[in-house]
């Protein structure tokens, strides 16, 4: 292979995913020429995340994946990259041959040479219900999709789901045909039969099958891709232009800062305040937070200028005095197919001052001409769109106010497919100083002239007709009435109402687990701590939890901070038992739990917390000390661990 493709000049990546022997696979690898990415510690097999980590480093516009048991012709990689390269809106795959039992790899160990012509002749078509074993795709798709999806692990359906996502992003399939590019599968006992050893394993495979069948969008690793390139950009950019709005823009940054994918930028525009608006963004301490200065132009040339240097794929807009949900930019993503070229979502009416005044607006299902005729299809700051659509659509800067609607009419016209999500994606500020308020007149006079626009043409009789054929319902019976109330005491700044916290932290500093610690109103129950390895878990409940805060868990915490309202928090042994699979989840990435602690809070049993540590398989691996109160019943500790485990766990009693 290394041959071929450097010829080309291409490069070839081995992932050593976590093997026994690391120096000798590098120096196998390094010996044919090939360069070696190693991931050191992994729980268990996963091809999503070995083919990310060594595309990870890749340099070339075509990437091409396969696998460690397939040989390819000498001249395969040319006609390969001559395809890519000639048809650069298509992923190619290549048709494998099976070869039989006798072609294991002890027959090519023991070979001088590979006999091309024996393999030819001995050797099966592949049936074309897969990738084949390989699959070639322009990089800059890989990018838009985000990978592979590094849920997926075991065994089964990356190539495939790969392969359908690359469709729904508008690419077509071509399969090679070529006498210069043969493929030949290396014969193995059924990874597939070893894959389900377990049950465990078994339904880790099933779960690939139900993303591979149901979810239906295409771009993945949406909360964390662990292993992303170095020229991916930001998976979506939230543009805000604001003007003399100081007093709300703190509470509109940080909750577009705050969302549950830290992959994004917020781009704001400053269209000439005259405010302290400059202060207040250049308190926040954030690195994808950018922030550009103009004279005064309006709103539409504020907005057109914000799309112009946003580096998302996808522009999110977000209004200055708004506030959005945190899981809005992931709520997108999982809504998005193929075809569609933006997404909205429900929102929420609230009163400036009054958070308990607050009102649902669900929106409807999109349609296109509807959209153009009924009031409250869509709010226009739950819009998030392809940024190449806002290119060749932008805001109609002539209009003072109103260039939003203008916007949606223009794009609805042009045959724009749009779909809600079904989700609620922010909440809108009620306030004197909105453009509705301040500009009523003017926005009545551009909405009406905006309508006929759209509908140029059309009697009244035809109008009304087309009306009612043309506008459905509203989607209220996703959102009810209790879903809507605990949002809002969730997120609204200033409810008062107790909140559950649970977080698991990798890597995380010292610091970021005293700022938990130290939020006001935080009453700790039970906390892990392992500073030589970066592991913490911690689960309380704490009171008065600001947007700053959710910014702070966000962006510094990973998004790996849970709040939870009170009335819903776990129990005790329910947040033990989530604590305990994560902390066994990571072990293998974890050198040594030997020098951290673990503390129970007053009323929290000990007990229990030494019998999850068995269950869950730590007890023979792990050295603690346990600090804690003589109430907690200490003796039980060294109880469980002489009856359930053959290595007594050392406690500590401080």
């Amino acid at each position: 292979m290394v041959p071929s493709v450097t010829s080309c000049g291409g490069e070839v990546i081995v992932c050593d995913y976590a093997s026994g022997d690391e120096v000798a696979v590098r120096e196998a690898v390094e010996g044919s020429g090939a360069r070696v990415v190693r991931v050191p510690r992994a729980s268990r097999w996963s091809r999503s995340r070995a083919l990310n980590a060594a595309l990870s480093v890749s340099q070339g516009d075509t990437l091409i994946s396969t696998d460690a048991d397939m040989l390819f012709t000498p001249n395969a990689f040319e006609e390969i990259l001559k395809c890519a390269e000639a048809n650069r809106g298509a992923f190619h795959v290549l048709q494998c041959r099976d070869l039989p039992e006798q072609f294991d790899a002890a027959f090519f160990q023991n070979s001088e040479g590979i006999p091309w012509d024996m393999l030819e002749q001995h050797s099966v078509f592949r049936p074309r219900y897969g990738m084949g074993g390989m699959i070639a795709f322009p990089r800059s798709a890989y990018l838009q999709v985000r990978g592979f999806d590094e849920r997926m692990s075991v065994y089964g359906g990356e190539d495939i789901d790969l392969a359908k996502r690359l469709q729904r992003l508008g690419l077509t399939q071509n399969w090679l045909r070529s006498d210069n590019a043969r493929m030949y599968h290396i014969w193995h006992p059924s990874s597939r039969a070893t894959a389900e050893s377990t049950p465990a394993e078994k339904a880790q495979v099933e779960q690939n099958s139900r993303i591979l069948l149901d979810d239906s969008s295409y771009v993945r690793n949406v909360r964390e891709w662990l292993y992303p390139p170095a020229d991916s950009m930001p998976m979506a950019s939230i543009v805000i232009a604001t003007h003399n709005r100081a007093e709300y823009l703190s509470d509109s940054v940080y909750s577009a800062l705050a969302q549950t994918c830290s992959n994004i930028e917020v781009v704001v525009v400053d269209d000439g305040s005259t405010d302290n608006t400059l202060d207040v963004l250049n308190s926040i301490a954030d690195s994808r937070l950018r922030v550009f200065e103009r004279p005064a132009g309006g709103v539409a040339a504020a907005r057109n200028f914000g799309t112009s240097v946003a580096r998302g794929d996808w522009i999110a807009i977000h209004d200055d005095d708004d506030i959005m949900l945190p899981t809005r930019i992931e709520d997108h993503f999982a809504a998005l197919e193929g075809g569609v070229s933006g997404t909205y979502g429900a929102w929420i009416d609230f009163k400036d001052g009054d958070q308990t005044d607050f009102q649902l607006f669900p929106g409807k299902p999109y349609n296109g001409i509807g959209i153009r005729m009924s009031g409250r299809y869509l709010l226009h700051g739950t819009l998030t769109l392809k940024r190449s659509v806002m290119l060749k659509v932008p805001y109609d800067e002539t209009f003072r106010s109103g260039s939003d609607f203008n916007l949606v009419t223009r794009l609805a016209k042009g045959g724009i497919k749009l779909k809600h999500t079904n989700r609620i994606a922010m909440f809108r500020r009620l306030h004197s100083g909105q453009l509705t308020s301040a500009d009523g007149a003017y926005q009545r006079s551009s909405w009406a002239s905006t309508k006929a626009l759209g509908l140029f043409g059309l009697s009244q009789p035809q109008y009304k007709f087309v009306e009612k054929k043309n506008n459905p319902s509203e989607a209220s019976e996703l959102f009810s009435s209790d879903l809507v109330s605990d949002l809002c005491h969730r997120y609204l700044e200033g409810s008062g109402d107790e909140q559950a916290v649970g977080v698991v932290l990798s890597a995380a500093t010292r610091e970021e687990f005293d700022w938990l610690n130290s939020l006001a109103g935080y009453q700790e129950g039970l906390s892990f701590c392992f500073d030589s390895s970066g592991l913490f878990f911690a689960f309380g409940t704490v009171t008065g939890i600001t947007w700053r805060d959710r910014w702070f868990a966000a962006s510094r915490l990973h998004g790996r901070l849970e709040w939870r309202k009170a009335d819903a928090a776990p129990s005790f042994e329910t947040a033990l038992t989530e604590c305990l699979a994560e902390v066994s989840a990571r072990m293998p990435d974890v050198a040594s739990l030997s020098d951290g602690w673990i503390r129970c809070e007053e009323g929290w049993p000990a007990g229990a917390l030494a019998r999850g540590l068995v269950s869950h398989g730590l007890g023979e691996r792990t050295k603690v000390a346990l600090v804690a109160t003589e109430s907690h019943g200490f003796e039980s500790w060294f109880e469980v661990y002489e009856s359930e485990s053959s290595t007594v766990i050392g406690g500590i009693l401080i």
